[in-house]
C-alpha cells in the first residue's frame, strides 16, 4: 500500500504502561505523517476517553486506525471496529504486550506505523465472552481463570518492576498460594463433539492467540485464523511437577505433561465458585463465563 494521503486515525491510551506511551505516540505519528498519511489524533487524558475515540472512529471512516496501547487497548479497538472492516495497526505499548507478541508486530513504534503502509492486511478471529446474564464482552488473546487470573489480578495492582517482570513476581506469589479450584466445564470441539469436565483444577484458559502474562506460550498451537478456540486446564499435581510444567509453559512445552489438557473448541462453558475471568489484562466478570468465537472478524495489518 502506498502513503497517498491514507486518511488515518490514531488513538493513543494516555495509561499505557503507566503514562508512558506519548513518546511512543510522537515517534509513531512522526513516522506517518512523514510517509504522507492525513492523521487525526484522539485519546484524550484517560481509559474512558479511549473507549470514546475507538467508538467514535468508524464514523470518520478512516482508511485504517492506529492503536496505541497495550493488550486492554486492544480489547477497547476489537469491540468497536470489529465487523466494521476498517484496518487495524497496533503500535504495542503495553506491560505484556502478548497481542503483539502472538501477531509479531514489532516494538519499536516507527516500525509499527511502517504496517499501515507495507503490512499484509489479514482477517483475524475475536472472542466472546457472555455472562452469567447474557451480557456480552469481547477479547483479543486469551481469557484466563484459576492461577493465572489470579497472576493478572496481582500483576495489576503492583506498580513495580515494569513490563514482563512484573508478571513474574506475581507468579512467583501465587504459585506459593496455589490450591486446586472445584471446575465445571462443557465444550464442543472442533468436531462439534460435546465434552465435559468436573472436578478440581488448577487453571483454564480458553485462547484465541498463543501467550498472555507478557510470554507464557500457554497454548502454542492456538491459531487466531482458524475460527476455533484452545482449552487448556491443568489439573493438581506434586509441587516439584508443577515447577516444570510452570517453567516449561514459558517455551510452549508444558503441553507433553499429563497434567495439562487440551482441546481444540468452538465454543465452552466455564464454572467455578469465587473466581473472576480475566482477558486482555482485564477482569471480564465472575464465573460462569461462555465463550466462543467471532471469525476472522477484526481486519488486521501485520507483517508482510
Amino acid at each position: 500500500m502506498t502513503g497517498a494521503r491514507l486518511r488515518v486515525t490514531v488513538v493513543v491510551n494516555p495509561a499505557a504502561r503507566g503514562g508512558t506511551a506519548g513518546r511512543a505516540a510522537v515517534r509513531a505519528i512522526g513516522r506517518l505523517r512523514e510517509r504522507g498519511a492525513d492523521v487525526a489524533v484522539d485519546g484524550g487524558r484517560d481509559f474512558a476517553d479511549t473507549r470514546r475515540a475507538l467508538t467514535a472512529a468508524p464514523a470518520q471512516r478512516p482508511d485504517a486506525v492506529v492503536v496505541i496501547g497495550g493488550d486492554g487497548t486492544m480489547r477497547l479497538a476489537v469491540a468497536a471496529l470489529h465487523s466494521t472492516g476498517i484496518p487495524i495497526a497496533l503500535v504495542p505499548v503495553g506491560t505484556g504486550n502478548d497481542f503483539a507478541t502472538s501477531v509479531k508486530i514489532p516494538r519499536d513504534p516507527v516500525a509499527a506505523a511502517d504496517l499501515v503502509f507495507d503490512g499484509r492486511l489479514t482477517q483475524i478471529d475475536v472472542g466472546r465472552v457472555r455472562r452469567a446474564d447474557g451480557s456480552p464482552e469481547l477479547f483479543a488473546t486469551i481469557l484466563a481463570s484459576g492461577f493465572d487470573s489470579k497472576v493478572n489480578e496481582r500483576a495489576n495492582r503492583m506498580r513495580w518492576p515494569q513490563g514482563r517482570a512484573r508478571y513474574n513476581v506475581a507468579i512467583a506469589i501465587e504459585f506459593a498460594l496455589l490450591k486446586p479450584i472445584a471446575y465445571r466445564l462443557s465444550w464442543v470441539d472442533a468436531t462439534g463433539t460435546p465434552g465435559q469436565y468436573e472436578g478440581p483444577l488448577l487453571l483454564t484458559a480458553v485462547a484465541n492467540t498463543t501467550t498472555y502474562g507478557g510470554g507464557v506460550l500457554i497454548a502454542p498451537e492456538a491459531d487466531h485464523t482458524d475460527g476455533l478456540l484452545d482449552l487448556t486446564f491443568v489439573r493438581p499435581a506434586s509441587r516439584l511437577r508443577l515447577v516444570s510444567v510452570l517453567a516449561r509453559a514459558f517455551r510452549g512445552t508444558h503441553t507433553r505433561d499429563r497434567a495439562v489438557v487440551t482441546h481444540r473448541v468452538r465454543g465452552v462453558r466455564i464454572d467455578a465458585d469465587g473466581l473472576t475471568g480475566y482477558a486482555d489484562g482485564d477482569p471480564l466478570g465472575p464465573l460462569p463465563l461462555t465463550i466462543d468465537v467471532l471469525p476472522r472478524a477484526l481486519a488486521l495489518r501485520v507483517p508482510a
